[in-house]
């Protein structure tokens, strides 16, 4: 059995106005939390795109690699935190990947046509989207199920919303005008934003040996939140969090303690609800069973 893993994560823009602080640091506590020690990644399966690295020509010569080679039974992973936006229009091929040189490509940008062409080429694969407007993510028209969860707010010694000083977008508008600038926690009460609780789950039958992750609903954006010189996004956080707690949780349960964790911790204060998309038979199984 052979498996490979691409990890991307943008921070650095070549237009600096559209940077992020969260994704690289993200894509790295992914790798050393989550894949290495509980699913037995190593050294030679990775390969990292980080900033300047992570160009639209570099991740597709790193999305090819990921097909080269392929058997039964292959585990193969892709993660991308960064930027995401929407092409106009509606249905597969208008949710792009925002590459640190995604200036230059609007008229060629990575989508999730072309993601989803690479994961039809694959076998047990698990897909991540830390970005906006990443619920259905290469696939047209699910059926959908939205999973509801409860939960009560954090306290602030546990590190609620009073502890959370920035909160930034992880969003381009489609052509390239920079993202909005981070929020105090004071300024996105005042806006009335209401907590989002539960998660969705898309029932896709084709996606028998695969699952889709993302990181919110098309029509919402991903955050990203800093407290005392650390940053992460919210989806990755909360990723790593229970998969680290038990790397055997069941999809459909990991989606429900994610659902948990957003309203608890962070709300009130923002709506973020974090997606799946496998088939039916697997959200109750853990990583890489299908």
């Amino acid at each position: 059995m052979a498996d490979k893993a691409l990890l991307c994560g943008v921070n650095r823009y070549a237009d600096l106005n559209m940077s992020l602080r969260g994704p690289v640091s993200d894509a790295t506590r992914f790798l050393r939390n989550v894949l290495a020690p509980l699913y037995g990644f190593g050294p030679g399966d990775v390969v990292t795109l980080f900033d300047d690295r992570c160009t639209t020509d570099e991740l597709r010569t790193a999305l090819r690699w990921l097909t080269e080679d392929r058997q039964p039974g292959d585990r193969t992973c892709f993660y991308f935190s960064g930027h995401g936006s929407l092409m106009p229009g509606a249905g597969p091929g208008r949710n792009i990947l925002c590459t640190h040189d995604i200036n230059a490509h609007w008229l060629d940008p990575v989508t999730d046509r072309e993601v989803q062409e690479v994961l039809d080429a694959l076998g047990r694969s698990e897909f991540f989207a830390d970005c906006c407007h990443s619920g259905t993510f290469g696939f047209d028209n699910p059926d959908a199920q939205a999973v509801g969860v409860k939960g009560g707010l954090a306290s602030q010694a546990d590190g609620g919303t009073a502890s959370l000083p920035s909160l930034a977008a992880r969003y381009i508008p489609f052509g390239g005008s920079p993202g909005p600038e981070p929020l105090s926690v004071a300024t996105r009460s005042q806006q009335g934003m209401a907590c989002g609780s539960g998660a969705a789950v898309y029932f896709h039958e084709a996606f028998k040996d695969k699952a889709q992750w993302g990181a919110c609903l098309d029509e919402q954006v991903a955050y990203e939140l800093g407290s005392g010189g650390e940053f992460w996004g919210l989806f990755s956080q909360c990723l790593v969090k229970h998969l680290t707690e038990n790397p055997n949780l069941p999809r459909l349960t990991l989606m429900q303690e994610m659902g948990r964790h957003i309203q608890a911790r962070y709300g009130p204060g923002l709506v973020q609800t974090p997606t799946l998309a496998t088939a039916t038979g697997n959200v109750q199984k853990p990583f890489f069973v299908f």
